[in-house]
């Protein structure tokens, strides 16, 4: 007799984040259901299994991203996971973090020393 295996909720997002980690897509669509709801709070949401799997390979992107897990709560099947994630724009810059303030031109003066007493 095959054993069938079960996992909580918390191991299912945790071989999401690997599959995410690995660029496997089959793999992290299988932790998904149609109805899943991606929210990157102040970038985007994205709804449902097939808008999803448009932006697991997305072509701007170039690379697996990395992904570093800070903190998951589970409470009954909810698990939130916080954490930062960083990757690359095709041909750019890296995406996650913030970009280097722009350099100031060559023979550009800085700031005026305030005269103010």
């Amino acid at each position: 007799m095959e054993k069938t295996q079960v996992n909580t909720p918390q191991q299912v997002v945790e071989r999401y984040m690997d599959g995410f980690r690995r660029s496997d897509h089959d793999s992290i669509l299988d932790c998904l259901t149609n109805d899943i709801v991606w929210r990157i709070h102040g970038l985007r949401t994205t709804h449902g299994k097939a808008e999803f799997d448009d932006e697991i390979e997305n072509p701007a992107f170039e690379g697996s991203p990395e992904l570093a897990v800070e903190r998951t709560i589970e409470a009954d099947d909810v698990v939130v996971v916080t954490g930062t994630g960083t990757g690359r724009w095709w041909g750019t810059r890296s995406f996650g973090t913030p970009p280097a303030p722009p350099a100031a031109p060559q023979g550009a003066a800085g700031p005026r020393p305030s005269t103010s007493a």
